[in-house]
C-alpha cells in the first residue's frame, strides 16, 4: 500500500480524524469544551435541586398549613364538643325542673282543694257566727227594752 508515497489513508485525506490533533491550543480548547460542558451539567443540577429545594419548601409550608388547619379544626370540635355538654347538662336541669315542676303542681292542686274546703267551713262559720251574734243581739234588745216599759 505503498502506492501513494507511503502514507496512511488518514494522512491522505484532508479531514483530520479524532484524535489526531497535534496543536496544543487546539487540545486546550477540547479541555476548556469539556469543562464547559461538566460546568454546564453542574450548573444545570444546581439548578434542579434549587427547584427541588424550593418544591420541597413550598410542600412543607403547605403542610404546615394543612397541620396549622387541622390543629383549629380540631379546636373548633373540642369547643363544639363543650358545648354539647353544657346543652347536655341544660337540657338535664330542664327535664329535672319540668318533673320537679309537674310534682309541685300535683301538690299545689291538693294543697287548693283543702283550702277550698277551710274557705267553705270558714264562710259557713262566719255565717253562723254572724246569725248568733244577731240572735244574741235581739235577745239583748228584747231583755232590755221591756225592762224600760215596765
Amino acid at each position: 500500500m505503498g502506492g501513494f508515497g507511503g502514507l496512511s489513508p488518514g494522512e491522505r485525506s484532508g479531514t483530520p480524524q479524532p484524535g489526531s490533533y497535534l496543536d496544543p491550543s487546539l487540545q486546550e480548547s477540547d479541555a476548556d469544551r469539556s469543562f464547559s460542558q461538566s460546568t454546564l451539567q453542574a450548573t444545570q443540577q444546581q439548578r434542579v435541586l434549587h427547584s427541588n429545594d424550593a418544591a420541597i419548601a413550598q410542600r412543607e409550608r403547605e403542610i404546615e398549613d394543612i397541620a396549622q388547619g387541622i390543629i383549629e379544626l380540631s379546636d373548633l370540635f373540642r369547643d363544639l364538643q363543650n358545648m354539647v355538654i353544657d346543652q347536655g347538662t341544660m337540657l338535664d336541669r330542664i327535664d329535672y325542673n319540668v318533673e320537679r315542676m309537674n310534682t309541685d303542681v300535683k301538690a299545689a292542686d291538693k294543697e287548693l282543694v283543702v283550702a277550698s274546703g277551710y274557705q267553705r267551713r270558714t264562710t259557713k262559720r262566719k255565717i253562723i257566727l254572724l246569725l248568733i251574734l244577731i240572735i244574741f243581739g235581739m235577745i239583748i234588745l228584747l231583755v232590755i227594752k221591756p225592762k224600760k216599759h215596765g
